[in-house]
């Protein structure tokens, strides 16, 4: 509560005008400091001023500012009055031992001594104690305020060290989220802006698209076409070349050897037709065929089999795919069609 004098402050809040006469004046008072009467606290809740029941003593306040010890100060100190005054532990029973040498020396020993004087010391003998504990018990109630107050204090400044902690970390855990919101923004782009590179890449370069030689319905003179798979086709394929190898005759057969070159498929509903070739000489072919393109290279089975003058047809593509980091690659089949009365060996294809 700021104010300018004590006296103000007293007579200011309490209304008592004889406060005037009883309070040191504050202009009397030295310049670095001001002093105000500490005050019982019983608050009146109609008025939100306590009632005055009492002086209890004289403490020292700052300048500006008179703080109550009993409210804004969390950790007073002990106020003592002048009666509660003692000297040094030990000093009355210095004084009894003192007295106990010097009065036979000084008056008389204690068998010419009348009743009267022996009650008279007796009483100061007994005073004396009584002062002597009296030093011991306010002593020890002195030490116990001092101990009450410095544990109040260290509490006080544990609370301003752990408030200050958890504050930092507040802080702290506010700027790593905020951090962290503007790394999961800029992430979120960069994924974005890779995603976008990518695709335009795949679509550069063919991406997993793929085609494959189709035989679909063969007479003895075959005619074959390159056809894609489809819905599966998302990516068109640029630059495509077909190399043919007849399995059972890699020298002479009437497709090894041969190559074309079939350029850029860009609409899976339209096949690429090749030169017819004649089934006549044989009832079953096997064909590899390798396909390369701007997204790499793959590889065709085609087996050809004559059932009941009608040629069944089998199709198995592969491509070789990393599977992981310090990992050799690996077969992988993307694409196979079975017809339905092609022959079987125990459930696999011939």
């Amino acid at each position: 509560m700021p104010i300018q004098s004590a006296e103000n402050w007293v007579v200011g809040c309490f209304e008592f005008p004889q406060a005037r006469s009883s309070l040191p004046r504050s202009d009397s008072l030295p310049t670095s400091w001001r002093y105000a009467y500490v005050l019982e606290w019983d608050y009146r809740l109609d008025s939100g001023c306590p009632a005055r029941n009492g002086i209890i003593g004289l403490i020292q306040a700052a300048q500006q500012e008179v703080k109550n010890p009993l409210i804004g100060n969390p950790c007073p100190l002990p106020v003592y009055q002048w009666w509660q005054s003692y000297p040094p532990v030990g000093t009355f029973i210095g004084i009894l031992g003192g007295l106990g040498v010097i009065v036979p020396w000084l008056f008389r020993p204690p068998e010419k001594m009348g009743r009267t004087e022996k009650a008279i010391w007796t009483f100061v003998m007994f005073s004396l104690v009584w002062l002597e504990l009296r030093s011991l018990y306010l002593d020890r109630d002195a030490h116990d305020a001092e101990q009450a107050h410095a544990r109040c204090e260290q509490l006080q400044n544990f609370n301003q060290i752990a408030q200050g902690i958890s504050n930092a970390i507040r802080q702290s855990q506010e700027q790593f989220d905020a951090t962290m919101i503007g790394l999961k923004t800029t992430i979120q782009l960069t994924d974005h802006s890779i995603s976008r590179v990518n695709e335009a890449i795949r679509t550069s370069t063919g991406g997993d698209s793929f085609c494959y030689v189709s035989f679909g319905n063969l007479t003895d003179a075959g005619a074959l076409r390159v056809a894609t798979p489809g819905g599966s086709f998302r990516y068109p394929l640029h630059n495509v070349t077909v190399h043919f190898v007849d399995q059972d005759d890699p020298t002479a057969g009437p497709l090894s050897g041969e190559q074309y070159q079939i350029g850029d498929i860009s609409d899976p509903h339209v096949a690429e037709s090749l030169p017819p070739i004649s089934l006549m000489k044989r009832k079953r072919w096997n064909f590899l065929i390798e396909f390369t393109a701007l997204n790499g290279m793959w590889y065709e089975q085609a087996k050809l089999r004559k059932v009941d003058a009608m040629w069944e047809v089998a199709v198995k593509v592969t491509k070789w795919v990393p599977v992981g980091d310090k990992k050799p690659m690996q077969v992988r089949t993307i694409f196979e069609s079975v017809s339905k009365n092609y022959p079987r060996t125990n459930g696999e294809v011939d």
